[in-house]
């Protein structure tokens, strides 16, 4: 009889067995056999990961990079689906106002806005740029607290940050709020309460840049600035900190959230990684500085102008160097199409203070421009935003009435002339502010009182500045 063993794991047992006598036991011979190695055992078949990466649709496409799928959407306008319809943002829709594609050219193809919606009472109303009311009330204040309280983030969602007085307590205070938005203006939830109460008249000058998808939000509270950062779901980081005895602070990005902060010995620069963590703080500029302004492309170069003790505006630009802009102060800038644009208001011409705007481009720094030089009105605090290929500015003017004024700069908008007439003297307007978005600049302000809403003291404001053609 031969037995064979089956589970050795690397032979065959051959065993041979005499059935033996009555006198004697049996006798097994083992005999153990090779196994020839079998390579469906031991290998293990190869995943291809890129494999399944695949676009979900036509107005997509899918790319594997180092082993990781990356879905990314086609270039607006790139035909899809049915004839007449167009990508856009990575959807196939019908061609038309409310696909979200603001149409370029003259009129009357041209749409003043899209924001792929038919929602009445925000800034974009059957693709027609319109005011849209941030807050307004009969019995107190709501008012942006000057330059910079509007951000747009990597998609062009907004958020807009004003003060409005709290009247529960017994002497006013302020609280401060802010507005998430969709690309046309439309207000996301409730508001968000970044600081519950804060001293009437103290200098806060609230800042909003985008931060990815989200912003960071940087005002002054007790001499020191106070950073966070707001997400698109309505969920803000814990306050962080960055130095004492603070004059200014202002924000831009690089991939991660920079706060440049004003004091009275030196500026600062205090980075912010992707948890909202900061780093140490590196000294930009030793003196005294007065006030700052930042702004960069999306993941591109920062850049930061300042005024300091001397009454002198200076700028310097990642990797570029210090540039001397001017005498004056109240800087403002803006990342454009063709590098930085600064704007500050200076006494050169006009003792009042007139407002100015120099770029610096590829070639360096270029001459000045004045785009404010009334001798009636002092005119001060500007903003500045890209815009097409060129830049808005504006201006607060304080005459006999007050307002302010819009100034455009390689680029035309149809939209700039009824705006001008909103902000433009005489009337009780302030606030006003700028900030750089896909669609168009966004422009906020503070009036009051507007209209249908009875008695009210101040409102804030904001519409959409679309360039002419694209």
């Amino acid at each position: 009889m031969v037995l064979w063993a089956c589970d050795a794991p690397s032979a065959f047992v051959d065993a041979s067995v005499d059935a033996g006598t009555d006198s004697a036991p049996p006798q097994v011979e083992v005999v153990l056999t090779p196994r020839a190695p079998s390579a469906a055992v031991h290998e293990v078949p190869e995943v291809d990961p890129c494999a399944s990466c695949v676009a979900p649709s036509e107005c997509e496409t899918a790319t594997c990079v180092d082993g990781e799928c990356v879905v990314e959407p086609v270039l607006d306008t790139t035909p899809c689906g049915e004839v007449g319809w167009h990508c856009v943002r990575g959807i196939c829709r019908a061609r038309g106002c409310g696909d979200g594609y603001r149409e370029p050219g003259p009129s009357p193809l041209r749409e003043a806005c899209d924001d792929a919606n038919d929602a009445v009472g925000d800034a974009c109303n059957a693709c027609e740029t319109t005011v849209a009311t941030v807050a307004s009330r009969e019995d107190g204040y709501d008012t942006f607290l000057g330059a910079a309280s509007v951000g747009v983030d990597d998609d062009g969602l907004g958020l807009v940050v004003w003060a409005a007085e709290d009247l529960r307590e017994t002497e006013p205070r302020l609280q401060l709020r802010a507005y998430r938005m969709e690309r046309g203006g439309a207000i996301v939830g409730e508001a968000l309460v970044l600081h519950p109460s804060l001293p009437l008249g103290v200098e806060i000058a609230p800042k909003v840049a985008g931060a990815g998808e989200g912003w960071a939000v940087a005002w002054l509270e007790d001499g020191q600035a106070v950073v966070r950062r707001v997400l698109r779901d309505g969920s803000v980081s814990p306050r962080r900190l960055v130095g004492t005895g603070v004059r200014d602070v202002a924000l831009a990005r690089d991939g991660d959230v920079l706060a440049f902060v004003a004091q009275p010995d030196a500026l600062t620069l205090h980075r912010f990684d992707e948890e909202f963590l900061r780093s140490d703080a590196t000294t930009l500029r030793s003196g005294s500085i007065q006030q700052v302004a930042a702004a960069s492309a999306s993941h591109g170069p920062w850049a930061v102008t300042w005024s300091e003790g001397d009454a002198r505006v200076r700028a310097r630009v990642s990797g570029r160097g210090v540039f001397e802009i001017g005498a004056g102060g109240d800087p403002s800038m803006a990342a454009t199409a063709a590098g930085f644009a600064i704007a500050w208001s200076t006494a050169e011409v006009d003792p009042r203070g007139d407002v100015w705007v120099r770029e610096i481009g590829v070639e360096g720094l270029g001459d000045a421009i004045a785009i404010a030089e009334r001798p009636v009105y002092a005119e001060s605090q500007p903003s500045i935003a890209a815009l097409g290929e060129g830049w808005v500015a504006s201006w607060h003017e304080r005459g006999a009435f007050g307002g302010g004024g819009l100034f455009l700069h390689g680029v035309s908008s149809p939209e700039s002339e009824v705006l001008a007439s909103l902000v433009a003297p005489p009337g009780d307007q302030g606030g006003l502010t700028l900030a750089t978005g896909p669609d168009g600049a966004w422009v906020a302000w503070s009036a009051g009182p507007p209209t249908g809403v009875a008695h009210a003291i101040r409102s804030s404001f904001f519409t959409i500045l679309s360039e002419a053609s694209r």
